[in-house]
């Protein structure tokens, strides 16, 4: 998260603590890891928790929160509901400028695409999307979005040991990036339509590989999808 990156930390060491047969990892290792005092932990740890995204249990310590099938839909639908809203009020703000740094960001996803940076990838993908409600001046709207982002980190369905996994990225979004700023530089109003396509493209994807995971058993099922040997920085490009 851009206005506090100790919430993706901690999320990080939850998830790299809680690895394999461990659910569970205590404040005082969790704080030793991240070399934080246990005062400031806490404050993180309930934030983290008044977002849902991570439960504390007494004697056993702190997990990830299971994940369910409606979450994953729910989150997707508010990012385009949001952003959709962001574009309508970019096009009223948008400069030249704006679509240079746009276009430049689509060309750094690509060729990160291209080359398996997956860091790079994420990153300037992220800042893809963020650009736009920065052209939007919604200034709270880009912090409820930096949430969502995190939010939606947490329960990204494919996760694996950088160290230990080839990145195969994902066929491409037939709603790309491209045609987004293309029609936003037009000032078409096409560009929101766009971008809901766009996202609402990623939500079936995720969706899939929810399902995928959980296949034969029943839509509530829940699954801690972070903790099974990987980390967020590891997460599949999703924006």
């Amino acid at each position: 998260m851009r206005n506090n990156p100790l919430l993706k930390t901690v999320m990080v060491a939850i998830a790299e603590q809680t690895s394999g047969s461990k659910a569970y990892v205590s404040e005082t290792n969790l704080a030793e890891k991240i070399s934080i005092s246990r005062t400031r932990l806490r404050e993180t740890l309930q934030t983290l928790n008044v977002y849902g995204l991570i439960e504390k249990r007494q004697k056993l310590g702190i997990a990830i929160r299971p994940v369910t099938r409606e979450s994953v839909k729910e989150t997707y639908e508010l990012r385009e509901l949001l952003e959709g809203q962001a574009m309508k009020s970019a096009l009223e703000h948008v400069t030249a400028e704006n679509i240079t740094q746009l276009y430049n960001f689509e060309a750094t996803i690509k060729l990160a695409t291209q080359t398996e940076n997956l860091a790079m990838a994420t990153q300037y993908d992220l800042e893809f999307h963020r650009k736009i409600i920065d052209i939007s001046g919604l200034t709270l709207l880009q912090q409820i979005l930096d949430n969502l982002h995190l939010i939606e980190n947490s329960f990204a369905n494919v996760v694996a040991h950088e160290a230990e996994a080839a990145w195969h990225p994902e066929k491409p979004n037939p709603y790309g990036h491209h045609a987004i700023v293309v029609a936003l530089e037009q000032r078409d109003p096409k560009c929101v339509n766009l971008l809901k396509k766009h996202i609402q493209w990623i939500k079936k994807q995720e969706l899939k590989k929810f399902d995928k995971q959980n296949k034969g058993q029943a839509q509530s099922t829940t699954t801690h999808p972070i903790t099974q040997g990987g980390t967020l920085s590891s997460v599949a490009v999703n924006y």
